[in-house]
């Protein structure tokens, strides 16, 4: 294969830096070593210095040109001679005698190793050297060039007038390589190459590479045979380096394509700009031409002082271009610094100053949802496809698209506008960002030749040849816009930048405006109040202040049952209500998620209290929150700095004392005092303590086991609960009911919750380990709403079942109503009974609403709350009795089991053998115990269990009546009606007190008994009939625990405890509604159907009651005026 076939195989990636061989005008010597040994000869070395390149080999460079020449030689290593001609050597005769000499040298470094000296004629062929008196008057004149096309033109006409060439051309590569002839100078009858395009392939890559290094590059003659290098064959074999080389052969292609273009002789002068090649000097000659190395540095220096001015034009293009962007720019600024909401309504105003930024006609915004369009663009859901596309690509920084039909779908028919795009994103988003469009501009491009055929492939060989033909070709280009430059990216990215600063300055001034207020209720905030209490420190002298804590209680149950928005709705409701009452003066703060403050100075002693009562008492009212009312209490703390210890410790101390307020069941209030602050220091000391306990591994704690005892035959003994003991190292044993409540408000109570079931498991496993063929007992273990949650608890129970080699059996969970009203809770705890454990509800709470839930709980046993059990249980109380019998059937009808737990009198046990409980717990039985003695139980006979004695007592005790109940008229008693037989006023207050002092919560019913539209005519005996039906009515329709009682004249009221909710209030109005809608009465008249008119008040559980009579009160305020049967409830706390 020829050279020319190789070269052409692969010219793009062709070593035209090591051809290994040289133009024949010249020739080239290399040598290496500290003695310069020639490694390198060219093949036509005799025919310049006499000696054949076989002799030249390995022998020292100082035998071939002389010592002076290699004396010159060496001292250049020393400097940086990586370019042709960096060193000239004194000349050489060509024969003896020769004066001056005839032949020049000049001398560069080939590698780190290696150099290479180029011989060359030094005699000019007359007329074709370049006139040296006039070549720095032509390089001055350039200074006066006022544009970049007046420099170009000045250069090519100074260029050829200098170097006598047939034509000179200034070539501008383009961002996509290709190229163009931007200026020209040529010689009569030539055609011209003026904004000709040539494709990048006729330049490939590593050519450009090497005109980076070799700045100038000549050809005396295109057609020549290429004189090969040879090497010396006893040193390792290695290609020559002729990057910097002038006598290089140049590639065949090249040759080929000079030729092909009628080309004989070329000088090509490389253009840098930034490091970068922007372009060439190129000259051109139709006849061989001889370029001496002075012609060749003239044009190295003319390209340099090219590349300087034209560097400096187009500094002074772009500085022009950026001071009219940068005006733009400080429009947009302006615009962004008002103070205006909305990011795109500003850009909106910026307006032509947003198009001029970026040179574009069209631009389009995103920020925070809103979309601004500006200008020309493509409709908004085609821009906005625009966007989302350009995002993709982007990863966050800019990204500029000139043709953007053929990287975003359905744009081309918006050509006219949207030619190209440049998306800005802003990163406040995924979707914010401000899109600009340019129209698409449509050009022709001139081609020197068909771009698409700039190599042409042999039909045979299929090996590439240059183009032959250079005739026009015209190219028309749409779909793309004027290109997006730098400059663009810049202006966008320093948009970003200026409006993020303008952003962040609004943003900081917002804070700063912000930074007293809570956001939410419009109210201060803490770091307001602390302000202030830094100021009254710093006053002299003190003034007197008083601060308020005031806590919501359970407010996480209202954000949790009726959403958070109702939860947002009603802290700004409460601070509407705060202002009312506080007034101007004082300070009022929201300082925690439900709690606010109330700062008051200078004020006399007893008036924070006084606060404090009028804020309690604007809290029974409720707040309507979308229709319906809401009822909450609040928990009040007051400090004064006379006890606090001075301003700074005020809203600590006040806090401290609103938590003793929470602890002491909230709803009222608690003055600050020392002792409370040591109570809260110990608090904080012992929440310590639970931590360090909890990371020892839980050593401290202790599990003691209560039995639970069956009441049947065998009176045997059922199960246990696990109760925790803490045994602290120094404070000795700690009640449940001191560190419990703690574990729970610090959430540390799932990690106690998790050891007490390991801890229990574990005992349960040797309990059964030694237990008979029947097994061993079941333990009951409280499990916390926090574990009941946890997802992937009901897998864990089953896990540790397994590790522990337990039936699911032997294992109870205990949890809380409260837990069986979250529905993820109540999940877990169906996959914990689909394991096989059984669910017990503790402290089953009483409750009309309740009892009617109970078909529906995910558990197998009920645990009576002890409220339940009358203190006594003796005779005289039947309706308590009722009420628990009536609950254990209800229980007993849905399938589930009832245990009593807090049994404490033998009268309370014989109740509940009447009353048909299945098991019982208490202290009458046992006492929680360690598992030792517990486990000594397993092992005893009935007669020797601690309950035996009692338990027969109360087998024969519980056969005796349950006891009386009030009856209607005819069954007369002390504290009764005599007209109707029901309690009269003084008899129902009795005993309503009685009721009310466990504060289990009740609804009072107040009913008023009125004619029929045709009146009872007076003294006919009807009123007192009518009256006695009602009475029989009401004791009919009512529960054996209710009372019922007369107030006088024709009001009734009937008493329900455990009935404690709205809903239930207004279950009972519409059952009695219903009741006494329908009735008729018999009188001496005849039948009377009763009007009533009915109102209903309740009192929460564990909420201080408030007075029989105001309670009436209460519900007399809701009792309708007119018209019939009617049912109105008045809430907790206030009326209607």
């Amino acid at each position: 294969m020829s050279d020319l076939v190789e070269a052409l195989t692969s010219c793009d990636r062709e070593p035209i830096h090591v051809p290994e061989a040289i133009q024949p005008h010249g020739a080239l010597l290399a040598a290496e070593g500290p003695d310069l040994v020639v490694t390198h000869a060219s093949a036509n070395l005799a025919a310049f210095l006499g000696v054949a390149p076989q002799d030249a080999l390995g022998r020292r460079l100082a035998d071939l040109i002389g010592a002076e020449a290699t004396r010159a030689a060496l001292a250049s290593l020393g400097g940086d001679v990586r370019a042709p001609g960096a060193a000239i050597l004194p000349g050489l005769p060509a024969r003896p005698g020769d004066t001056p000499p005839s032949l020049g040298l000049s001398i560069h470094r080939a590698d780190d190793h290696r150099i290479c000296v180029e011989i060359e004629p030094v005699a000019e062929t007359a007329g074709h050297g370049p006139d040296r008196d006039r070549a720095g008057e032509v390089m001055r004149s350039l200074w006066q060039a006022r544009s970049p096309d007046d420099l170009f033109a000045m250069t090519t006409r100074a260029l050829r007038y200098l170097t006598g060439f047939d034509r000179c051309m200034v070539y501008r590569f383009d961002a996509d390589g290709h190229g163009a002839v931007v200026a020209e100078d040529r010689a009569a009858g030539l055609e011209s190459f003026l904004d000709l395009h040539y494709p990048a392939s006729d330049i490939p890559r590593q050519a450009r590479r090497l005109y980076l290094l070799q700045r100038v590059r000549a050809i005396p003659d295109a057609v020549y045979d290429p004189v090969p290098l040879l090497a010396d064959l006893a040193q390792p074999p290695s290609r020559l380096d002729l990057s910097f080389c002038s006598l290089r052969s140049v590639s065949p292609v090249h040759r080929e394509y000079l030729r092909n273009m009628g080309v004989r002789a070329t000088i090509a002068v490389s253009l840098v700009h930034d490091h970068a090649l922007w372009g060439l000097l190129v000259c051109h000659n139709m006849t061989p031409r001889r370029i001496p190395a002075d012609m060749r540095a003239l044009c190295e220096l003319l390209g340099q002082r090219l590349s300087i001015l034209l560097a400096g034009l187009e500094a002074r293009a772009a500085n022009a271009e950026r001071a009219v962007r940068q005006a733009a720019l400080r429009d947009i600024i302006a615009v962004l610094e008002q103070d205006q909401p909305c990011l795109t309504g500003m850009l909106a105003q910026a307006g032509e100053a947003l198009l001029r930024l970026v040179n574009a006609g069209g631009c389009v915004a995103r920020f925070g949802g809103r979309v601004m369009t500006l200008g020309h663009t493509p409709p908004e859901p085609v821009a906005l496809q625009v966007m989302a596309q350009l995002r993709l690509r982007s990863a966050g920084d800019v990204v500029a698209e000139p043709a953007l039909a053929t990287s975003v779908p359905g744009v081309a028919p918006f050509m006219a506008c949207a030619g190209g795009a440049m998306l800005l994103p802003l990163l406040h988003g995924m979707d914010d960002g401000v899109l600009w469009f340019r129209p698409e501009v449509t050009t022709v491009v001139t081609w020197g030749g068909d771009p698409a055929k700039a190599t042409i492939p042999d039909r045979l060989t299929g090996q590439l040849s240059p183009r032959k033909s250079f005739a026009i070709w015209r190219e028309e280009v749409r779909g793309r816009s004027v290109p997006w430059r730098d400059l663009d990216l810049v202006m966008a990215r320093t948009l970003r930048r200026e409006i993020g600063t303008v952003l962040l300055r609004r943003s900081e001034v917002e804070l700063l405006r912000s930074r007293a207020l809570d956001p939410l209720t419009g109210l201060r905030n803490r770091l307001a109040v602390q302000d202030r209490l830094d100021s009254l420190a710093a006053a002299t002298p003190a003034l007197p202040a008083a601060m308020l804590v005031v806590d919501l209680d359970r407010f996480k149950a209202i954000n949790e049952g009726h959403g958070h928005e109702i939860g947002d709705r009603l802290l700004g409701s409460v601070a509407d209500r705060l202002v009312t009452v506080v007034g101007p003066e004082p300070l009022l703060a929201r300082v925690g998620s439900d709690e606010f403050a109330v700062l008051c100075t200078d004020i006399p002693p007893g008036q924070a209290e006084a606060l404090a009562r009028q804020i309690r008492l604007a809290f029974e009212l409720p707040f309507e929150l979308d229709g319906r009312p809401v009822q909450t209490c609040i928990s009040i703390g007051i400090a004064h700095t006379a006890t606090s210890g001075g301003p700074r410790d005020l809203l600590s101390a006040a806090d401290a004392a609103m938590h003793a307020a929470k602890r002491r069941g909230g709803n009222c209030a608690v003055v600050f005092t020392e002792g409370l602050r040591q109570a809260a220091a110990e608090r904080l000391e012992l929440e310590q303590d639970l931590h360090a306990a909890l990371r020892e591994g839980g050593r401290q704690f202790e599990l003691h086991y209560q039995p639970v005892v069956r009441l049947d035959a065998a009176d045997s003994l059922r199960s246990f609960e696990a109760l925790l003991r803490w045994n602290h190292p120094t404070r000795g044993r700690i009640p449940p009911d001191a560190f419990i409540p703690l574990a729970e408000e610090t959430g540390l109570i799932e990690l106690l919750g998790d050891w007490v079931l390991e801890a229990a498991l574990a005992q349960l496993a040797d309990w059964w380990a030694g237990a008979g063929p029947g097994g061993g007992p079941q333990v009951a273990v409280n499990i916390s709403p926090l574990q009941a949650r946890r997802r992937g608890f009901a897998a864990h129970i089953g896990q540790r079942l397994r590790a522990h080699g337990l039936p699911a059996e032997a294992l109870w969970l205990e949890v809380t109503e409260r837990i069986l009203a979250d529905e993820a809770a109540a999940a877990v705890l169906a996959g914990i009974r689909a394991l096989g454990v059984r669910v017990a509800v503790d402290d089953f709470g009483i409750g009309y609403s309740s009892l009617s839930y109970l078909h529906r709980l995910p558990a197998d046993v009920i645990k009576l709350d002890r409220s339940f059990l009358p203190e006594d249980g003796g005779a005289d109380d039947g309706g308590a009795e009722a009420f628990v019998a009536a609950v254990i059937r209800l229980v007993h009808t849905v399938g589930l089991s009832l245990i009593a737990e807090g049994v404490e009198t033998e009268a309370q046990l014989a109740l509940l053998r009447r009353a048909g409980c299945d098991a019982v717990q208490g202290y009458l039985l046992a006492r929680p115990m360690p598992a030792q003695p517990a486990g000594a139980l397993l092992r005893a006979g009935p007669a020797e269990m601690p309950w035996h004695g009692v338990l027969a007592r109360t087998a024969t005790a519980a056969l005796g009546p349950a006891g009386p109940r009030p009856g209607p008229a005819g069954e007369r008693a002390i504290g009764c009606d005599e007209a109707t037989g029901v309690l009269d006023r003084r008899g129902f207050a009795r005993r309503a007190a009685g009721i009310l002092a466990g504060k289990e919560g009740c609804t009072l019913v107040l009913i008023e008994v009125r004619g029929t539209p045709a009146a009872v005519a007076p003294g006919d005996g009807a009123a007192p009939a009518l009256l006695l039906g009602v009475a029989d009515l009401l004791m009919t329709y009512t529960r054996r625990a209710d009372l019922v009682g007369r107030l006088g004249g024709r009001r009734f009221a009937i008493l329900m405890p455990g009935l404690a909710t709205t809903t239930e209030a207004n279950l009972i109005a519409a059952r009695l509604r219903r009741t006494l809608a329908v009735a008729t009465v018999p009188t001496p008249s005849g039948p009377v159907r009763a009007s009533c008119g009915v109102g209903v008040a309740c009192v929460p559980a564990r909420s201080p009651f408030p007075g029989l009579d105001r309670l009436i009160a209460r519900a007399e305020a809701v009792l309708p005026r007119i018209g019939r049967v009617r049912r109105t409830v008045a809430h907790p706390g206030g009326k209607i």
